[in-house]
């Protein structure tokens, strides 16, 4: 319009661009868009687990307000029939797999090596390849007090004839006649022996003059106690001694000494004479703090008989 200015109106706008509409939804599909006005394009894209089916996958949208082409199709993914299993069979058996079917093998009599169960995937394959029957020892049984020697990579199964190696843990040595070896017999089973480690023996640690020995035996973490007879102390730090992993008892033999001093809590000035060792300067101390008390008892006793007697006098 030529308005009065002498000049043209100009809308704020003057043609805009038409809209298609929402573009169908397509199972087991997603689209991508950036908006529904012509010319924009609508991408498709199948799901994990299923194809494109159709030749194209993109429509736009035209100037009749309509989307081009058809609409996609996405097709689950198929997968071949799992492989059959000798001495075994599977289940679920079909005709046709599909994304996520699974399938679970058994075997008839012997023992499954592999995975029991496989599924397919996404691109038509199946997780891993069938598993075996086969006549094999299962994992090796835990030994007491014995240790698997690694030097293979870790297994589940192990063929006949499969040997191990074992050895036995600190403190503990092989029983006689065994052998550090167990082996996949044709039974299946492991030629395991009943007492496969024992423990060491750290032989007698021998008598003590002047004492004597208490223990119930000889062999790895027992303890032996020692005991001075009367009218002897023990002299020695400790009075025991324990069998050690390499094969000896740790420390040194307690000493026991003649004792003078077995009334040493009697007489303040006797204990004095018995000072020598660390046991016997203990036993000083504590009769020395003896002593002092039962002087502050007498003390406090003198105390109150001469206030009893001030106030009687009162």
């Amino acid at each position: 319009m030529c308005l009065g200015n002498f000049e043209w109106s100009h809308p704020v706008q003057f043609c805009s661009r038409i809209s298609c509409g929402r573009p169908e939804e397509v199972k087991n599909a997603v689209y991508n868009v950036t908006d529904f006005l012509f010319g924009s394009e609508a991408v498709y894209k199948c799901e994990t687990g299923y194809n494109m089916v159709s030749e194209n996958n993109i429509r736009t949208c035209l100037d009749n307000k309509k989307w081009s082409d058809s609409v996609p199709e996405c097709e689950v993914q198929t997968c071949r029939s799992p492989e059959d299993l000798v001495n075994g069979s599977y289940s679920i058996k079909k005709e046709r797999y599909t994304y996520l079917d699974s399938v679970t093998y058994k075997c008839d009599s012997l023992t499954l090596v592999g995975e029991a169960s496989v599924s397919c995937t996404a691109e038509g394959d199946w997780t891993s390849r069938a598993p075996e029957c086969k006549a094999v020892c299962k994992s090796p049984p835990e030994l007491k007090y014995g240790e698997l020697v690694e030097t293979f990579p870790k297994k589940q199964y192990f063929n006949v004839g499969t040997s191990l190696k074992y050895k036995c843990q600190p403190g503990y040595i092989f029983t006689e006649n065994t052998s550090d070896e167990i082996t996949c017999l044709p039974d299946l089973k492991w030629s395991e022996p009943e007492v496969f480690c024992k423990r060491l023996s750290c032989g007698k640690p021998g008598d003590i003059t002047h004492g004597q020995m208490q223990f119930k035996d000889f062999l790895f973490e027992s303890r032996v106690n020692y005991t001075c007879t009367p009218g002897y102390t023990m002299i020695s730090r400790r009075n025991y001694r324990y069998c050690q992993a390499d094969g000896t008892w740790n420390g040194t033999s307690p000493v026991c000494k003649a004792s003078i001093c077995d009334h040493i809590w009697e007489l303040q000035e006797e204990a004095r004479k018995c000072t020598s060792t660390p046991d016997e300067w203990i036993k000083y101390l504590q009769v020395q703090y003896l002593y002092l008390q039962i002087e502050n008892l007498k003390l406090d006793i003198d105390i109150k008989k001469r206030k009893l007697s001030a106030d009687k006098t009162q």
